[in-house]
This record gives structure tokens, C-alpha cells and sequence, in this order.
């Protein structure tokens, strides 16, 4: 047999069995890299498999036929790893050709290295693989039916009898691709499907709801879960309506005919024979567009039934003692808006609760207490105090404010709840009592001012009256001294019975008696004081010192000392440590 034809036979069968060794190989890379395995095994000719980057105007080398020692010289010379070899397609017309066309072409391998390699580096490579300008083929590689990259054969002799089998091989190598996706995209979708079906069963079977698959008549063929005591064989093939009250069950099943009839879903409640409520959700189940079955959703919501009645009395009675507290009580937004008022709210303000929400409280404030309150408003901290407000009708309310912040979960301030109480009437009783009190405190004041001048006048009504008597009680005892004693005394020297002397001593008593007021405790021996020593005596009395009663009487220090020395002698105070003052003052 001619050598070409055997050649040409053995490529042909060469290719197939690479063909057939690809045929079912799922990954990409690998399709790529028995295909080049092979060509080296083979030692037939050089292959390699080009793809277009991701921006289709260069090829990249994905695969070559060369042993491991002629790769690595390759990425030394060039520096970097073969996979980075690049080709602009701009500077290869055979291979923008097919790329472009889809064509099959017979080039040389000098064509090829040079697209590839630098030019220094291409010469250099081809002396060490001992080629030159052999001829090559070049033919289109195809994924999906879009071209995607280039498969290279450099044959050595009689390139084109070859082209027929490095494109069938070609071929093979985009089917084998295809194959691989389809069963890729296969495996993802079965993958998926089950996974699928692993979620709804997990989700079916472990959901707090009830998942029911009814039939036409009624009768359920699937559960997901029963409640404890309860079988599934209780509950399969059991009819639905046999767990609604009895008052329901027509309402119940006049929905499901509907969405048997319609094929839309509804939703309603029902109430089960255990007294439990259902959120009810009825959808249809479609097998070849017909509707034979239905799935029945059950959530119960007994809780939330039960906390929404408890949740609506709650805001019954708020709502209650909200419109039926004495004060006003109002809820402000952040911004100071009214959100809501009590009925209260709208007598005290005079306003009806459409004039009244959604406007800012200050516009319903006297001036000055519309200032003050919109110092740090809103605030963050309970407040309270006195303001006044202006009625619709002009007149002006005082009232006892109490505000307290309103905060959400987070503890931001989202508005404020206030009570207003009308302290008009008592602001007035206020005002009255301090007019009164005003009144009684100048009544006070004047009658306060009479009695001082009436004190005054009695004062010196008193000091003239005690100067009177000190006068009055000087002429008696000088009177007494001058008139009276002297005589006594005289009688005393005469002859004198018994009786008489009786008589002289009653009058010596007597007379002692008269004066004894007047000397205030003084014996009727200081009788015998002269006037100027009386006098003296009652200054010593009344606290004067000595230099004192010597400017007062006009004398000289030293004759008032005379004095008191003689007043001391004639009271028997001579050489007694006694204090003349106390003395005379003791005998009051």
C-alpha cells in the first residue's frame, strides 16, 4: 500500500479513537487535555487548542502537544507561564480567518509560533523542535454552535489530506463540549429538582402549618403533621368538612367549589371543631390542566385571635378613660403636631377635635407660654408646670401641664403624651385671697402705726407721771422732815408719861407708815436726809453713776461722793459691804 494512503489511514484511525476517548468526558479541561495527550503519546504531529478570550480579539493557548521539558524551556525563554501566551487576532490573518469565517486552513508552523511566541522566541522554539515551514491546519472550534477558540495540526507531509480528519476531529471536540454541558446543565437541573424537593419535603414536613391535599368530594389523601392523639390513619381519607363547625362548613365548602371552578386561590377563617381558628388558604393543585385536588394551608391563630380581642377591650377601655378623664389629655408627634385629643381637651381649648389635630399646640397657647414652651421641644424628660392658653372665644385659661416623652424600642423620642388641668377657678381664689391678704396687711400697717403713736403718747405720759410722783413723794418727805420730825423730836426731850410717849412712838409709826411708799423701802430714819440727798438717792436708785448725777444736779464729783457717804451713814450702811443701789432698790 502507497506510504500517504497508510498515513493517511492511520491519522483517520488516530482521530477516532481520540474522538472516542473524549466522547463522554464532562469537564472541559479534561477534553483538552486528552486531546493533546494523545498527539504526544502518538508522536505523530504537534497539536494545540487555542480559545478566544473574554473579549474575542485574542487567542490564548489552553493546550499543546509538547513533553514537560520543552513546556518549561518554552516559559523560561518567554518568562511567564504558557497559559499566558497570547495571539492578537489583529496580527494573524489565517487566524482571524477562522475565527471569523469558521474556515478550515492550511498555514505553515512558522505561521503559528510567530502568532504566538515573540518573534526571537518563535525562531528559537522551532530550532528546538527541529521544524520549520511544515505545513499546519488550522479549523474552528465550536461550543453551542458559537465559535470559541482554534484547533492547530502541524502535519509534515501532505498537509491537505489530513484537513478532512483534523476537522472531523474538531468536530468531535465541539460535540464532545456540547455533550458535556447538556449533561452539566442535566446534572444541575436533577440537582436542583431534588434539592427542590428535599427543601419542600423539610419545609412540609417541619412547618408550623398545616399542609391538607383535598380531593373533589371533600376526602383528604395528605397531611403533613396531626396533633397529638390523632393518627394519620384518623385523618386520611377522612372528609374535610367533618372538622369545620357545623355553622361554617357551608361557607367552607362553597369556597373550595370556587377555586375548583375558578382554579383562583381564597383565603378565609374558619373556626374547627376543637375551637381553634384557622387562617384558612385554599389553592388549586393543576395535574395535565385539570384541577382533581386542592392544597389546604392551615395557621392557627387562636393566639392572635385572642390577643387581638384582648388587644381591641384594651383599646375600648383607653379609649374610654382617654375621652372620659377630667383633664385634657392630648398626644403630640415629635415635631409638637397634636395627633389626638380627649373629650376634655376640646372643652377646656373650646375648639371641636377637627380644629385641633394636626395643628401645633403652641398655636392654641398664650404668647408667652408658647415661648417658653418651645425652649427644648420636644423634650426628652417628663415635665410640668403652669401656662396659659387662649379659648376660641379670646379669654384666657390657666392650666397645670404634665408632659411625659414618648419613646420607641430603640429610645427615640417619637412624641409626647400630656395632661392639661384647668387651674382657672383656683388661680382666681389665689388672686382674691392676695387682694385680701393685700388689704389686711395695709389695715395692719395703719393700726400698727396708731397704736405706736398711741404708745408713744403713753410713754411720755408716763415718764411726766413718774416725774410728778418723784416730785410729789420729795415734797411729802421733805414736808415730813421739815414740818413733822422736828417737833417729834422735841417732844421726845420733854417730860413725857407713858402714854404720851406711847402716843409720840404711834406717831413715829405713823409717820413711817405715810413714807414708806414713798421711800420705797427705806426706813423712816433716812427721814433725816436732806432734800439734795433724796434726790441723790433716787438717782443712785434708778441706775445713775456718780459723775452722772453730778452733771445732772450740777456739782462737783467729789461733793456727790460727799453725799453718798452721808446717805450710807444715816441708812446704817457705814463700814457694810453692801451696794447702796441694791440696798435701796431691795426695799421696793
Amino acid at each position: 500500500m502507497d506510504k500517504v494512503l497508510r498515513d493517511l489511514i492511520d491519522h483517520i484511525q488516530f482521530t477516532e479513537n481520540v474522538a472516542a476517548k473524549i466522547h463522554g468526558v464532562l469537564d472541559e479541561g479534561q477534553i483538552y487535555r486528552t486531546v493533546t495527550e494523545e498527539f504526544v503519546q502518538s508522536e505523530r504531529s504537534l497539536a494545540g487548542i487555542l480559545l478566544l478570550v473574554e473579549d474575542g480579539l485574542s487567542l490564548k493557548v489552553a493546550q499543546v502537544s509538547l513533553s514537560s521539558d520543552v513546556v518549561k524551556t518554552l516559559e523560561e525563554a518567554a518568562a511567564s507561564p504558557i497559559e499566558e501566551f497570547r495571539t492578537e487576532l489583529s496580527e494573524s490573518s489565517a487566524l482571524a480567518q477562522v475565527i471569523k469565517e469558521g474556515t478550515t486552513l492550511q498555514v505553515t508552523s512558522n505561521d503559528i509560533s510567530e502568532a504566538i511566541l515573540p518573534e526571537s522566541l518563535a525562531s528559537q522554539v522551532m530550532g528546538i523542535m527541529e521544524m520549520g515551514g511544515e505545513p499546519s491546519i488550522v479549523t474552528p472550534l465550536s461550543r453551542q454552535g458559537e465559535i470559541i477558540g482554534i484547533l492547530m495540526v502541524m502535519a509534515p507531509k501532505l498537509a491537505e489530506h489530513f484537513i478532512p480528519s483534523v476537522r472531523n476531529l474538531a468536530q468531535h471536540i465541539s460535540a464532545a463540549l456540547d455533550l458535556a454541558d447538556e449533561r452539566v446543565e442535566r446534572k444541575l437541573a436533577e440537582d436542583a429538582l431534588q434539592q427542590s424537593e428535599e427543601k419542600f419535603r423539610a419545609i412540609v414536613e417541619n412547618a408550623p402549618d398545616q399542609f391538607v391535599i383535598v380531593q373533589r368530594d371533600g376526602i383528604i389523601s395528605f397531611v403533613n403533621y396531626v396533633e397529638p392523639g390523632v393518627t394519620l390513619d384518623d385523618i386520611i381519607g377522612a372528609s374535610v368538612y367533618d372538622y369545620v363547625v357545623p355553622e361554617l362548613a357551608d361557607i367552607y365548602r362553597q369556597t373550595q367549589n370556587r377555586v375548583f371552578e375558578t382554579g383562583k386561590p381564597e383565603r378565609i377563617e374558619v373556626l374547627s371543631i376543637m375551637e381553634r381558628t384557622f387562617d384558612c388558604r385554599i389553592a388549586p393543585l393543576e395535574d395535565n390542566d385539570q384541577i382533581e385536588h386542592l392544597m389546604v394551608i392551615l395557621t392557627d391563630i387562636t393566639d392572635r385571635k385572642l390577643a387581638e380581642e384582648a388587644l381591641r377591650q384594651s383599646e375600648t377601655r383607653y379609649r374610654q378613660l382617654f375621652d372620659s378623664a377630667p383633664d385634657g389629655v392630648f398626644i403630640l408627634d415629635e415635631d409638637g403636631y397634636i395627633v389626638e385629643c380627649s373629650n376634655s381637651t376640646m372643652l377646656i381649648y373650646g375648639y371641636s377635635k377637627e380644629e385641633m389635630i394636626n395643628k401645633r399646640i403652641t398655636e392654641f397657647m398664650h404668647p408667652s407660654s408658647a415661648a417658653s414652651l418651645s425652649q427644648g421641644f420636644p423634650q426628652e424628660q417628663p415635665f410640668e408646670g403652669e401656662i396659659r392658653i387662649v379659648r376660641s372665644d379670646g379669654s384666657i385659661v390657666y392650666l397645670w401641664r404634665k408632659g411625659i416623652p414618648l419613646k420607641d424600642a430603640d429610645g427615640n423620642l417619637t412624641g409626647v403624651l400630656a395632661y392639661d388641668r384647668d387651674i382657672t377657678d383656683r388661680k382666681r381664689a389665689e388672686e382674691l385671697l392676695q387682694r385680701h391678704r393685700q388689704r389686711l396687711e395695709n389695715v395692719v400697717k395703719e393700726r400698727t402705726s396708731s397704736l405706736e403713736e398711741a404708745n408713744t403718747a403713753l410713754r411720755v405720759m408716763l415718764k411726766t407721771a413718774d416725774q410728778i410722783k418723784t416730785e410729789i413723794e420729795e415734797t411729802v418727805l421733805f414736808n415730813v422732815k421739815s414740818f413733822a420730825l422736828p417737833y417729834l423730836d422735841e417732844l421726845k426731850k420733854c417730860s413725857l408719861d407713858d402714854r404720851q410717849k406711847s402716843y409720840i412712838e404711834m406717831l413715829q409709826n405713823s409717820l413711817d407708815q405715810v413714807t414708806e411708799p414713798f421711800l420705797q423701802g427705806v426706813s423712816a430714819q433716812s427721814l433725816t436726809l436732806t432734800p439734795t440727798e433724796v434726790t441723790i438717792m433716787n438717782l443712785i436708785k434708778q441706775g445713775k453713776a456718780t459723775k452722772e448725777i453730778a452733771s445732772l444736779l450740777n456739782m462737783s464729783i467729789r461733793t456727790v461722793e460727799t453725799h453718798r457717804y452721808n446717805i450710807r451713814t444715816k441708812l446704817g450702811l457705814k463700814n457694810k459691804a453692801v451696794n447702796l443701789r441694791t440696798y435701796v432698790s431691795s426695799r421696793e
